[in-house]
Parts: structure tokens; C-alpha cells; sequence
């Protein structure tokens, strides 16, 4: 089974750093990470 870390709130702060610390393997082998920010629409 794929494991998924979905981030919320990753264009910056806590966020970016989590995905980072995810990619680098810090909380253990993750075969996706999700960056997901909001879209600002007009």
C-alpha cells in the first residue's frame, strides 16, 4: 500500500517545514507528499 502525507498550508511557515522534514525522512519512509496551498481566486 502507497503511503500519502497530505500538508496543508505548505506555501510557507510550519507547512514548508513540514514538507521539507518529510522529504528528507525525518518521520519515517513516505512514498508522496502532497503540498497543498490555497489558490486565491478573483
Amino acid at each position: 500500500m502507497t503511503s500519502i502525507a497530505i500538508v496543508t498550508g505548505a506555501s510557507s511557515g510550519l507547512g514548508a517545514e513540514l514538507v521539507r522534514l518529510l522529504c528528507a525522512g525525518k518521520f519515517g519512509p513516505v512514498d508522496e507528499v502532497w503540498a497543498v496551498e490555497r489558490a486565491l481566486m478573483r
